[in-house]
């Protein structure tokens, strides 16, 4: 998970434990690049903060892309960029959840992202 929020991030790390997820937990889009990086065999699904200092969520999500094209990400936000959400769509963002989310919203969203079907995991690149 992605946020620039501690607040939300142990909230909702704490929301997912309950309920069986295992959370990594990244506050600055710089942390969520390079743990990706290092981890992105370990991570199912990517919860991505549109609204992020330095970096928008788009500009993670094309970075998240080039270390794993096959990348699961969701999007989440207070506020809707629209236009922006329908690029990010074309280019294989699995969805959006607006917040505030309840668990069982959120749980339900990322059951369903796990479920989607992607090509096999590309090579990562070389550190």
């Amino acid at each position: 998970m992605v946020d620039d929020s501690i607040d939300m991030l142990r909230n909702v790390s704490a929301m997912l434990s309950a309920e069986g997820f295992h959370t990594i937990m990244a506050a600055t889009a710089l942390d969520a690049m390079k743990i990706y990086k290092m981890q992105f065999l370990r991570v199912d699904v990517v919860l991505l903060d549109y609204k992020l200092p330095i970096f928008t969520g788009a500009e993670v999500f094309e970075e998240l892309r080039a270390i794993n094209p096959q990348v699961k990400v969701l999007l989440t936000s207070g506020i809707a960029e629209i236009a922006e959400m329908r690029k990010m769509l074309q280019r294989g963002l699995l969805g959006f959840i607006p917040k505030p989310f309840t668990c069982d919203a959120l749980c339900t969203r990322l059951r369903e992202a796990m479920r989607a079907t992607r090509s096999p995991v590309a090579q990562h690149p070389a550190v």
